[in-house]
């Protein structure tokens, strides 16, 4: 998954617009504005040479159209954005048996993405990752 589009395209048969500047791509907007562009705009991923690294908020629009998605305990769900990987014993529900697959709670919130291995689901990106990186 090396763009936007084949990224969106591997969990849902729908289109997310979007706009891109320099390397991160945005929601496009219809508010005229004189500042940057990386203030008017929800930021959905940055595209470094051959990848593409989506943001939780391409995660969140990508969650009602796809069926690629685990359903995961509290105390599974608290270590993932804690930066963890899944253990099997943590997954309430999966209908994927490889593959990338978003990660959501019991509430149905979206928590990240991650890809299925034999002994759970790796963590790819959670919502912690922007405090992590904050410090």
């Amino acid at each position: 998954m090396n763009t936007l589009q084949s990224f969106v395209a591997y969990f849902a048969d729908t289109e997310i617009p979007f706009i891109q500047h320099k390397q991160s791509c945005y929601t496009p907007t219809e508010i005229p504005t004189q500042g940057e562009l990386e203030y008017m705009s929800e930021r959905l991923g940055l595209q470094k040479r051959n990848a593409f690294k989506p943001s939780v908020i391409l995660l969140d629009k990508i969650a009602p159209h796809t069926e690629k998605k685990a359903v995961v305990n509290e105390k599974a769900a608290w270590m993932f954005i804690c930066g963890n990987n899944i253990l099997k014993e943590g997954i309430v529900s999966n209908q994927q048996e490889a593959g990338y697959v978003l990660i959501l709670n019991e509430r149905e919130e979206v928590l990240g993405y991650g890809k299925i291995t034999g002994a759970g689901i790796t963590n790819e990106l959670d919502r912690g990752d922007f405090l992590r990186r904050e410090r």
